[in-house]
C-alpha cells in the first residue's frame, strides 16, 4: 500500500508540460497542496484561536503596498498576455489558427506556460488578503464564498498549468486579472482612510464586475464546446461548473448585500401605513445607524454585513428556498409537484445523471432490454394523453378569444373569468405532469443501450420544456405560454404516434415515410411560437414582458438547434454543419471575403456579438439603474457632431465600392448605437423602445453575417435605401439638436417614418420579384431580408399608428375596428387579422417551397374529376353571388350614382348590411381560389405558379379581408362585380378544360379570357378614377389603393399577354419586312393555325386531362 502511495506520488509528479515541471513549486503537488492545506487551517481555526485575545494588528502601511503591488501585477499579467500579437487571433477563434511556423509555436507554448506559472503565483499572493482579514480581527469577513473562491482558483490553475496545459484557461485569466485589478484598486484606496471613502461609490458595481465576468466566462466556453478546435471538453465542462457555481455564490451575495435595506426600507414604509406610527421612523433610523456603522468598519472588503446577526450562508439557502415554496396561485400550491421545488429539481437532476452517466455505465456490461409491448403502451398513453389535453383546453369557448386576441378581451364575465383560470391551472398541471413522463422516452434510450440517441439537442429540449412549465405554472401562471402549450401538445401527439407505428415492427416501416417532416413540423412549431411572442410584446394586454422574452429566446434557441439536426440528419448537401462549422472557421472563410476577415471587427463573430449585448445591457439595465439619481448630461454639442458625422458618414458611403461599402456600412450602424446611449445619458428612457433597440440589434447583426458570409448583390437595395433613409434621418436629428429655435423647421417628423415604412416596402417588392427574376440570388439571403423587413414593417407601422394615429394597442384592447363594423368582428376569419395572416402565410409556404420539395420524388396525384366538381363549384358561387348582388334593392343605384344613392336611411342601413355579408361570403370565395394553385401542386404543374399567379391570389384575399374588416365601404362594388363575372367565366372555362379532351373544340377563345380580365382592370380603373371627383363618401385613400392594385394586375396581364400572344407574331413580321421573302408569311401562317391548336412559344392548352398549362386565365 505505501509502494502505491508512493508509485502515484511520482507519477502525479510528472505533469504534460514538462518545461514548467522544472520550475518553482511545479515540480510536484506537494507544496501547492501543504499552502493550501496551511492556508485553510489558519484562517479557518489557528489563526482565529491565536488572535482571541490579542489586539488587532495594525497593518495599515502593509496592506496599501500590498494592494499597490497586486494591482500593478494584474495590470502587467494583462498587458503582457493581450500585446502578443497571437493573442486575439488565438482568443477570438478558439484556438483555430492554422500555418504557424514551429519556432513560432514554441514560442506561444513558453509563454502560455509562463502565463500558467505567473498566474499561480498571483493567486498565491491572492491567499494574503485572508491572513491579513485574521490578523486585523475581521473574522466575519472570511465566508465560505471567500475561502472556496480564493482555494479552489488557487488549485484550478495549478492543476490546469502542470496537468492540462493549453488555451482553454485564457477566458478566465483574462476575465480574473481585470477584475482583480480593478478590486485591489478600490481596495487600495479604502486602505488610505477615511478621507477617500467618498471615492469608493462604486463597491457594488465591483459585485456586478465579478458576476458578469462569470456569465462572460460560461458563454465563452459554452460557445467553445461547439465551435473551438482541440479544446479538452472535459476541462471546459468543469470551467463552466465552477463559473456556475460561482455566479450563483456572488449572485446571493449581491442580494444580501446590497438588496436587503431597500427590503427594509420597504417593510417600514408598509408599517407606518398600517400603523401611522412615528415608531417604524425610529425603528428604521436605527437600523439604518447599524448599517451605517458596519459599513464604516468594513474599508474594503468583497463580503459587507448589514446586520450584526448576519444568517450563514446555508441559513440564507434555506430561507430562500421556504420562499419559493409560495407561488401565484395558493390553490396550485398544494397540488402534487407543485408544493415545492424540491421534487422537480430532484427529478430533472436524477434523470440527467442517470441518462448522461449513470445509466449508460450500469447497461455497459449488460444486454439491452426488449422493452416492445412496455413502448407501444407508452406511446398510446402518450398519443392519447396529448390529444386529451387538446381536445379539453379547445372545447372551452373563451380559449381562442384570449388565444387570437392576445389577452384583449372583454367579453368574460368573473364566473366565467375564475373557471378559465381554473383551466389554466389545471393545463399548467397536466403540462408538467406531461413533460415529466416525456422523460422516459430517454430512458427506455438508456435500457435499450441506443446512447447514439441521447444528444445535447434531446436532453436539453426535454430538461427545459419541464422545468419552464414547472416555473412558469407555479410563479407565473398567466395565459402567455398558451400558443406554447397548443403547439407541443399537437407537436408531441403526432410525434408519438409516429413513434407507436415505429414500435409496431418492421412490417409498418413503410408507413414512417413521413419522419422527415416530424422534424420540419417541430421546427414550425418554434417559428410560430417565436413570431407570436414577438407580436404579444406589442399587441398584447397584460402579457408578461419577461415571459415574453423566455419563450422567443427558447423558440429561437431550439430552432436553431432543430436546424442543425435537419440539416445533419436530411441534408446530404451539408452532412454535419457542426464540422462544417469548424472547417469553416478554421479558414476563417464561409463564402466571404479573405479581405473583409482581415480587418476590424470581422475575423470573428465574438467582438460583434460583445457590442450587441453590452448595448443592449446599457440601455435597457445598467444605463438606467446608473443615470437613476443623476441628473441629465449635457450632450447638446456632442449630439451636433454625432447627427453631423452620420449625416457625411452615410453620404459618403452611397459613392463606395462594394467590399469597401460593406465594411464601412457595418462600422456606421455600430455607431448609430451611440445614438441610444444618447437617451439613456439623458434620460430619455421612453425613446428607448423595443422597435429601437431590435432594429439597431437586428441590422448590426445582419449586415455583418451578410458582409462575412454571404457577400453578393441581394443587399444592394436593403444597403442603398437604409443609408439614403439614415443620411435624411440624420439630418433630420442635427437641425433638432440645433435648438428650439429650429423647430419650425422640423414639420416633416411624420413623413420621415413614412419613408422608413416606403423603404420596406420597397425592399419587400424587390426580393419578391427577385424569386423569379434574379440571376443567382441566394434564396436563404432573399427569405430571411424578406422576413426581416416584415417584421420592421410591422412595427414601423405600429408605431406610425401609436404617434399619428388611433394605437394599435389601444384599438385591439377596445376591440375596436379602425373604421370597420362590430357585426363582420364576431363573424368567423375577421375577429383577428392571424388567422387570415396564418392562412396566407401557409399558402405561400406550400405553393413556392414545402408543396414542390414535397412531391419531388411522388408521382403528381390524379385530381380530374376532384377539378371538376371544384371548377362545377366555383361556377355556381360566383354566379350565385352576382345574380344576389344585382337582385338587391338599389344595387345600381349606389353602383351607377359611386355611392350617391336617393334612399332612407333605413334602406341605407339595411344596403350596407347586406354590404357586410358580400364581404365576407367574397372573402371565402377568395380563399376558396387558392386550391387552385394547391392542385398545381399536387399535380406537379410548377411551371403554372408564377409571380403574376401567387401574387394575384394572395393580394385578392388580403385587400378584401382588410378592407372588410377595417373600411366596409361601398368602393370595392366595382371590383367584385368585375371580379365575379370574370370568375364566373374562367371557371367556365376551366371545366370544359377538365372534361377531356373530345371538349378541346370549344375552347378557342382562351385569348379572348386573357383580354377579359384586362378589360376588368381597364374598367376599374376607369371608374375609381371618376369617383375621385364625382364620388358620395368614398375614401380617396381606399379609391388609390383600388387603383394602384389595378394598374399592377394590368401591366402583368399585359406583359403575360404579350408574351403568349402577340410576341411571336410580331417577330416573324419584323422578320418578313427585313429579308422580304414570302416564307415568313407561311410562317406566320403556320403560327397562327398552331396557336388555335394551343401548343405554340410554350403555351400549351390543354393536356389529356384538359389542364390548361399556362396562362393567366389560371390565375384570377
Amino acid at each position: 500500500m505505501i509502494q502505491n502511495i508512493i508509485d502515484a506520488y511520482q507519477w502525479l509528479k510528472i505533469g504534460n508540460n514538462p518545461l514548467l515541471d522544472t520550475w518553482f513549486l511545479f515540480g510536484t503537488p506537494f507544496p501547492i497542496i501543504a499552502i493550501v492545506a496551511s492556508y485553510m487551517i489558519f484562517v479557518l481555526y489557528l489563526g482565529p484561536k491565536w488572535m482571541k485575545n490579542r489586539e488587532p494588528f495594525n497593518l495599515r502601511y502593509i496592506i496599501i503596498i500590498y494592494n499597490a503591488l497586486q494591482v500593478y501585477y494584474n495590470f502587467w499579467m494583462i498587458k503582457t498576455g493581450t500585446t502578443d500579437h497571437q493573442f486575439t487571433n488565438f482568443f477570438f477563434n478558439f484556438g483555430c489558427v492554422t500555418g504557424l511556423p514551429i519556432p513560432e509555436r514554441q514560442r506561444i507554448h513558453y509563454e502560455i506556460t509562463r502565463a500558467f506559472w505567473h498566474g499561480t503565483m498571483n493567486k498565491i499572493f491572492d491567499l494574503l488578503d485572508t491572513i491579513f482579514f485574521v490578523l486585523t480581527k475581521k473574522q466575519s469577513h472570511i465566508t465560505f464564498l471567500h475561502v472556496h473562491h480564493h482555494v479552489v482558483v488557487v488549485l484550478i490553475m495549478w492543476i490546469f498549468g502542470k496537468y492540462f496545459p493549453g488555451i482553454e484557461l485564457t477566458i478566465v485569466g483574462l476575465c480574473n486579472t481585470v477584475v482583480h485589478m480593478f478590486m485591489y484598486f478600490y481596495y487600495l484606496i479604502a486602505a488610505l482612510g477615511p478621507a477617500y471613502k467618498k471615492y469608493l461609490w462604486w463597491k457594488k458595481y465591483l459585485t456586478l464586475l465579478q458576476i458578469v465576468q462569470f456569465l462572460i466566462i460560461t458563454a465563452y466556453t459554452t460557445a467553445a464546446l461547439y465551435v473551438a478546435c482541440d479544446f479538452n471538453k472535459y476541462l471546459c465542462y468543469l470551467i463552466i461548473f465552477e463559473a456556475l457555481f460561482n455566479l450563483t455564490l456572488f449572485v446571493n451575495f449581491y442580494i444580501k448585500a446590497y438588496r436587503k435595506d431597500e427590503k427594509l426600507s420597504r417593510s417600514m414604509r408598509n408599517k407606518m401605513a398600517m400603523c401611522g406610527s412615528m415608531q417604524s421612523d425610529q425603528s428604521y433610523d436605527i437600523n439604518q445607524t447599524k448599517v451605517d456603522a458596519i459599513d464604516k468598519n468594513k474599508n474594503d472588503d468583497m463580503e459587507l454585513q448589514l446586520e450584526p446577526e448576519k444568517k450563514s450562508f446555508i441559513e440564507s439557502c434555506v430561507s430562500k428556498y421556504h420562499d419559493l415554496h409560495t407561488g401565484h396561485s395558493s390553490e396550485m400550491d398544494n397540488w402534487l409537484l407543485f408544493g415545492s421545488p424540491g421534487p422537480i429539481i430532484t427529478l430533472l437532476v436524477s434523470y440527467t445523471i442517470f441518462v448522461l452517466y449513470l445509466g449508460p455505465r450500469w447497461m455497459q456490461n449488460r444486454k439491452p432490454f426488449n422493452l416492445k409491448y412496455i413502448i407501444i403502451f407508452y406511446n398510446a398513453a402518450q398519443v392519447f394523453y396529448n390529444y386529451w389535453i387538446l381536445s379539453s383546453t379547445l372545447v372551452n369557448r373563451s380559449f381562442f378569444s384570449y388565444f387570437l386576441s392576445f389577452g384583449c378581451t372583454k367579453s368574460m364575465s368573473p364566473a366565467e373569468l375564475t373557471a378559465f383560470s381554473k383551466l389554466i391551472y389545471s393545463a399548467y398541471w397536466h403540462g408538467t405532469v406531461n413533460k415529466m413522463l416525456d422523460l422516459l422516452d430517454t430512458v427506455f434510450f438508456v435500457l435499450r443501450k441506443k446512447q447514439s440517441h441521447i444528444t445535447f439537442l434531446h436532453v436539453q429540449h426535454h430538461t427545459t420544456i419541464c422545468g419552464l412549465i414547472w416555473a412558469i405554472g407555479k410563479y407565473y401562471s398567466g395565459f402567455e405560454p398558451a400558443v406554447v402549450g397548443f403547439c407541443n401538445t399537437m407537436v408531441h401527439m403526432v410525434m408519438y404516434f409516429y413513434y407507436l407505428i415505429a414500435a409496431l415492427g418492421p412490417q409498418f416501416k413503410k408507413y414512417l415515410w413521413w419522419k422527415k417532416y416530424l422534424t420540419v413540423m417541430q421546427m414550425v412549431q418554434f417559428i410560430i411560437i417565436g413570431s407570436y411572442s414577438m407580436i404579444a410584446l406589442c399587441y398584447s394586454c397584460g402579457f408578461s414582458t419577461k415571459i415574453l422574452c423566455i419563450m422567443g429566446f427558447e423558440s429561437a434557441f431550439n430552432l436553431s438547434l432543430f436546424l442543425n439536426f435537419y440539416a445533419k440528419s436530411y441534408n446530404k448537401k451539408g452532412k454535419n454543419l457542426n464540422a462544417n462549422m469548424t472547417k469553416a472557421i478554421k479558414t476563417r472563410i464561409v463564402c466571404g471575403s479573405q479581405v473583409l476577415d482581415s480587418w476590424p471587427l470581422f475575423g470573428s463573430p465574438i467582438p460583434i456579438t460583445v457590442i450587441l449585448i453590452l448595448y443592449a445591457y446599457f440601455v435597457l439595465y445598467f444605463g438606467p439603474n446608473w443615470m437613476k439619481n443623476r441628473k441629465p448630461y449635457n450632450l447638446k454639442y456632442a449630439i451636433i457632431a454625432y447627427n453631423a458625422i452620420q449625416v457625411y458618414y452615410n453620404f459618403w458611403l452611397i459613392s463606395q465600392v462594394i467590399s469597401l461599402a460593406l465594411w464601412h456600412a457595418v462600422m456606421d450602424r455600430i455607431l448609430d448605437l451611440v445614438d441610444t446611449v444618447f437617451f439613456v445619458l439623458t434620460k430619455k428612457q421612453s425613446h428607448v423602445t423595443f422597435l429601437h433597440v431590435y432594429h439597431h440589434i437586428s441590422v448590426v447583426a445582419i449586415l455583418w453575417t451578410a458582409s462575412k458570409y454571404f457577400q453578393g448583390l441581394e443587399f444592394g437595395i436593403v444597403g442603398i435605401l437604409n443609408i439614403f433613409v439614415h443620411m435624411i434621418m440624420y439630418f433630420y436629428y442635427l437641425i433638432a439638436a440645433l435648438g428650439p429655435q429650429f423647430k419650425k423647421y422640423l414639420w416633416w417628423k411624420r413623413y420621415l417614418t413614412t419613408l422608413q415604412i416606403t423603404q420596406f416596402i420597397i425592399i419587400l417588392i424587390y426580393m419578391v420579384a427577385s424569386f423569379w427574376l434574379a440571376c443567382d440570388f441566394k434564396r436563404f439571403v432573399v427569405n430571411t431580408i424578406i422576413a426581416e423587413s416584415v417584421i420592421n414593417l410591422v412595427l414601423f407601422l405600429n408605431f406610425y399608428m401609436k404617434a399619428y394615429k388611433k394605437g394599435l394597442n389601444q384599438a385591439m384592447k377596445d376591440k375596436i375596428s379602425i373604421c370597420g363594423s362590430p357585426i363582420l368582428d364576431s363573424w368567423p376569419l375577421y375577429g383577428s387579422p392571424i388567422p387570415i395572416f396564418t392562412i396566407l402565410i401557409s399558402y405561400i409556404s406550400f405553393v413556392l417551397y414545402f408543396g414542390p420539395k414535397w412531391m419531388r420524388n411522388r408521382e403528381p396525384f390524379n385530381l380530374k374529376y376532384v377539378i371538376i366538381a371544384y371548377n362545377a363549384i366555383q361556377v355556381y358561387h360566383n354566379y350565385w353571388m352576382i345574380t344576389t348582388a344585382m337582385s338587391q334593392d338599389n344595387y345600381f343605384k349606389y353602383l351607377l350614382g359611386f355611392g350617391c344613392a336617393n334612399v332612407t336611411k333605413t334602406e341605407d342601413e339595411i344596403f350596407r348590411f347586406k354590404m357586410y355579408r358580400a364581404f365576407w361570403i367574397v372573402t371565402l370565395n377568395k380563399l376558396l381560389d387558392l386550391l387552385d394553385t394547391v392542385f398545381f401542386v399536387l399535380r406537379k404543374k410548377q411551371s403554372h405558379v408564377t409571380f403574376l399567379h401567387v401574387h394575384h391570389h394572395a393580394a385578392m384575399v388580403a385587400i378584401i379581408w382588410t378592407f372588410g374588416k377595417y373600411y366596409p365601404g361601398l368602393e370595392l362594388m366595382i371590383v367584385g362585380l368585375c371580379n365575379l363575372i370574370v370568375h364566373t367565366v374562367m371557371y367556365g372555362y376551366y371545366l370544359i378544360a377538365a372534361l377531356g379532351p373530345k371538349y378541346r373544340k370549344y375552347l378557342w377563345w382562351k385569348k379572348q379570357l386573357t383580354l377579359m380580365q384586362i378589360a376588368q382592370f381597364l374598367i376599374i380603373i376607369t371608374y375609381m378614377t371618376i369617383s375621385l371627383w364625382t364620388s358620395c363618401g368614398y375614401k380617396p385613400i381606399i379609391v388609390k389603393l383600388v387603383i394602384t392594385e389595378a394598374m399592377i394586375n394590368l401591366v402583368l396581364f399585359l406583359n403575360f399577354y404579350r408574351k403568349a400572344y402577340w410576341g411571336s407574331v410580331n417577330k416573324h413580321k419584323v422578320h418578313k419586312i427585313i429579308c422580304g421573302s414570302l416564307q415568313y408569311n407561311h410562317d406566320v401562317i403556320d403560327v397562327q393555325k398552331k396557336r388555335r391548336n394551343g401548343i405554340t412559344n410554350g403555351v400549351s392548352d390543354i393536356n389529356n386531362n384538359g389542364d390548361l398549362l399556362k396562362g393567366s386565365d389560371n390565375i384570377v
